[in-house]
């Protein structure tokens, strides 16, 4: 019997763990779904079909799929679920009920929300680096359902979408570290990132450098920092000024410590730092790839709230969360 797999992937983060996963053995062959969310997503998926890790590329895009809410409780609780499955099932090049294991990196997208209409079960993985030990203190924790005497009957009765974990539909939650987790009560099992990432060989890292197609990255120094921005405009904490007055202090606070500053925007920040006094490099590829082709730690990392710099091994952490909430961090 033939089992299929399949991931949806919707960052770049979700793409490179997956590779991670496929290269180092702990996945078979699958098919994959790319998702627009990925600002570069048809071109990646190109260099995938290309690669020959993977069985099926799907590129999906998600931002296009009508979303279509249940009007009132009853209609929620007893129609919803079936209309939307309808909906976008005739708008796929796949059928999710196809699958037997469908693995999903955040379920509270159109396509993970899809999952819950078809009833269909699914391995959930970690949104980004041991997100579930920072669950509380992400943009996604608005998402969560609130906790009061309504909870239990609405998750009773499938009433709505219960992401981040709670779904009933969750069979078990991949996590890279097992402990101090802000959930409970799901089958949670723990893979490694860095463990996989020391397997690598260079061979590997050069099939992830040509389908994330990768810049010749800067040579790091002990002079050098590496400031990793957040679309913190589009997540609805700031305006784009404001943003930039952010990362504008913090490059002037930088080179007042002496260091040269690079500047690594997060993918979904079109912000233009352009005129800060700092190197600018590509924005479309995981920073993992960058640190994995470093022979030695970095000096300084510097972020406002990246979940990127928490996978990052460096001799200083600088975590400027106080331009944004009033309290300083370092770590």
């Amino acid at each position: 019997v033939c089992i299929m797999d399949l991931y949806i992937c919707t960052t770049y983060y979700h793409l490179y763990v997956l590779l991670l996963k496929r290269l180092t053995g702990h996945q078979s062959e699958c098919d994959v779904v790319i998702c627009d969310d990925i600002p570069t997503g048809k071109a990646l998926s190109i260099n995938l079909k290309i690669s020959g890790l993977f069985k099926r590329i799907w590129y999906v895009e998600q931002s296009k799929l009508p979303d279509d809410r249940g009007q009132g409780r009853i209609d929620r609780i007893l129609f919803q679920h079936r209309r939307r499955y309808k909906m976008l099932s005739r708008l796929l090049p796949f059928d999710v009920k196809s699958y037997d294991n469908i693995y999903i990196f955040h379920d509270d997208t159109s396509l993970g929300r899809l999952l819950n209409d078809a009833h269909k079960k699914y391995h959930l993985i970690e949104d980004s680096y041991n997100f579930f030990q920072r669950l509380k203190d992400t943009p996604q924790a608005i998402h969560l359902r609130k906790k009061n005497y309504k909870y239990p009957f609405a998750k009773l009765l499938n009433s709505g979408y219960f992401p981040m974990g709670e779904s009933k539909y969750v069979l078990d939650i991949e996590v890279n570290e097992n402990h101090s987790l802000q959930i409970k009560g799901k089958k949670i099992f723990e893979l490694s990132r860095d463990a996989m990432r020391a397997q690598l060989s260079k061979e590997d890292k050069c099939v992830m450098y040509k389908i994330f197609g990768c810049p010749v990255f800067p040579v790091m120094s002990n002079k050098q920092a590496l400031l990793l921005t957040e679309p913190l405009a589009l997540d609805g904490v700031c305006d784009e000024a404001t943003q930039y007055g952010i990362y504008s202090c913090i490059v002037s606070d930088l080179k007042s410590k002496g260091f040269d500053v690079l500047i690594k925007p997060h993918p979904r920040d079109n912000v233009d730092y352009g005129k800060l006094q700092a190197f600018i490099t590509e924005r479309t590829y995981p920073i993992e790839l960058f640190i994995d082709c470093l022979e030695q730690p970095l000096c300084i990392v510097a972020a406002v709230s990246s979940s990127a710099v928490y996978s990052i091994h460096a001799k200083k952490i600088y975590l400027y969360s106080f331009l944004i909430n009033g309290g300083q961090k370092d770590v």
